[in-house]
């Protein structure tokens, strides 16, 4: 086994799991792009197990604090490991995250149960070598018959990856085109594994939907970023009067204009730029009671964190100017690089931009199928909050 050595003051010395390129003082041995890569300090003592990447800028995450390869017994403990997490925090019954990534012990590792349907992500080239062997395994532990690919993800470019989805394992007839319906409290919703955003749902919001739409009752709703219109739909459900949602996606806007049909409420999805739109409702001077922002991460990386709080601080100052005193605004961040802190100073700041202030009603986070470690406060990526408007 080839390895590394990483410099005095790295973080890895400190308890995180990933290495920068930058952190390394040099490597040793034959080492090929997805190998498992011994890891030791400047005294030659033994960090872990971490796999290797030629190519993104975290040149090694590691996977475990001991000697340790990935094959099918590794594979299995960690599978099995995460799935009891969840049953314990009872999600199982509904579509959940059943592996996320270093969270769970396995970088690169993406796994989400849709019933009987499961959805892979292989994010690092070591788990794109096993993924097969990880889908069988996988179907075993947790009963699945389906497995689709969705290796589409832009995150999989770093790693010099093609993007690629399909189905992969495949039993039951007639679920090639991966289309499923499931329900979330008693709200019936269809999901596109092959070609929906993410996984197919945002299963981070799932909590979320009902926390927003208990303040839903007699408000005009806008949705943006709606997706399959989770929260619209919710807050239809709770007595909203009005529920218009807008998505960049026609294909988003079409699902959510069905989950909509299929839960017998009356909603407005609209295809277009959200920026877009609020600019246009504004000089028409339309107003609304809650408004929820949830958009994709605006901080990629290799993005500057600067330049997205601008585009948060602008996102906030559309919102702000279409909300009067009273009104609720929910809010998102799902970008890894932006801190809390900051979110909350560029929500401060549009919304001041526009001439208003708010107070926080409370925060919201993802649930518990994200696990959160402390160590890896990457794995602590979703700040959402609910505000209300005081002038």
């Amino acid at each position: 086994m080839g390895g590394v050595i990483v410099r005095a003051r790295s973080r890895i010395l400190h308890g995180h799991d990933w290495i920068y390129r930058s952190e390394i003082v040099k490597t040793f041995g034959k080492i090929e792009d997805g190998d498992v890569v011994s890891i030791r300090d400047g005294k030659d003592n033994f960090l872990g197990s971490g796999i290797y990447s030629l190519k993104s800028p975290i040149a090694v995450r590691r996977f475990s604090r001991s000697r340790q390869r990935l094959d099918s017994d590794f594979l299995r403990r960690r599978i099995v490991r995460a799935w009891e997490l969840r049953k314990r925090s009872g999600v199982d019954g509904r579509p959940c995250r059943v592996f996320w990534s270093e969270a769970d012990g396995l970088p690169g590792l993406i796994l989400d149960k849709y019933g009987e349907n499961l959805v892979l992500q292989t994010l690092t080239a070591g788990v794109e070598r096993e993924k097969r062997l990880i889908s069988e395994v996988a179907m075993e532990v947790v009963g699945a018959r389906n497995v689709f690919e969705r290796n589409d993800a832009v995150g999989r470019a770093s790693e010099g990856l093609p993007r690629i989805a399909g189905p992969l394992i495949v039993q039951d007839n007639g679920m090639e085109e991966g289309k499923v319906d499931f329900e979330l409290n008693g709200v019936r919703f269809e999901a596109d594994l092959l070609r929906g955003q993410k996984t197919g749902f945002y299963l981070d919001q799932v909590e979320n939907y009902s926390e927003v739409a208990q303040f839903a009752c007699g408000k005009r709703v806008l949705d943006c970023f709606c997706n399959g219109g989770g929260f619209g739909i919710f807050c239809a459900l709770r007595g909203a009067t009005e529920v218009v949602g807008v998505d960049s996606s026609e294909v988003a806007c079409e699902l959510a204009r069905k989950n909509a049909g299929m839960n017998g409420v009356s909603c407005r999805f609209e295809e277009g730029d959200v920026f877009d739109f609020m600019r246009r409702e504004a000089r028409q001077g339309r107003v609304y009671d809650l408004i929820v922002l949830d958009p994709p991460p605006f901080a990629r990386s290799g993005t500057s964190p600067s330049i997205a709080l601008r585009a948060y601080r602008d996102l906030h100052r559309c919102a702000g100017q279409l909300l009067t005193a009273g009104g609720l605004l929910a809010t998102f961040c799902c970008s890894q690089n932006i801190g809390a802190e900051d979110f909350l100073g560029a929500i401060a700041e549009g919304l001041w931009d526009a001439g208003k202030t708010a107070r926080v009603v409370r925060g919201l986070s993802q649930p518990p199928d994200h696990p959160v470690l402390v160590h890896i406060p990457e794995t602590n990526y979703l700040k959402g909050y609910i505000l209300e408007i005081l002038r």
